[in-house]
């Protein structure tokens, strides 16, 4: 006979608030033109043959590693990567201790507003770096 013992989870609210600042290029540290540079150089390694969309993303852990990633698109189009998502996966698989603590996001054209890039990054801070599961 064996005796399993489940554990209930009882669900819980969470309230998470964006903070978004926007500067001017001369007003940014050097700690931040960095993490911009990087995000734009990693565009360059976007696949992106059906939507022209070539987006890179960086990330600063809390260790002081950069991290990067670019949108990776599919025959499945619109379905595949955006770039917040392979840069949080990088930085997940490769320092799955540390947290991100700054992202930055580049692209070629105009920033799309389709929604899909920001809930997903959410999703997988969340799920990566268990801000909802404390």
């Amino acid at each position: 006979m064996y005796k399993v013992r489940i554990k209930h989870i009882a669900m819980k609210e969470l309230e998470l608030i964006t903070k978004v600042s926007i500067y001017d290029w001369d007003e940014l540290s050097d700690s931040d033109r960095e993490l911009v540079e990087t995000a734009k150089r990693a565009t360059t390694t976007a696949y992106a043959p059906y939507s022209n969309f070539f987006v890179g993303a960086a990330a600063r852990l809390d260790n002081g590693v950069i991290v990067q990633g670019s949108n990776q698109e599919n025959a499945a189009f619109p379905s595949g990567l955006c770039a917040e998502r392979t840069t949080l996966f990088h930085a997940n698989a490769q320092y799955p201790e540390h947290a991100v603590t700054e992202l930055a996001v580049a692209a070629f054209n105009d920033v799309c507003t389709g929604g899909n890039p920001r809930p997903t990054s959410v999703e997988d801070i969340e799920k990566l770096y268990e801000i909802a599961y404390e």
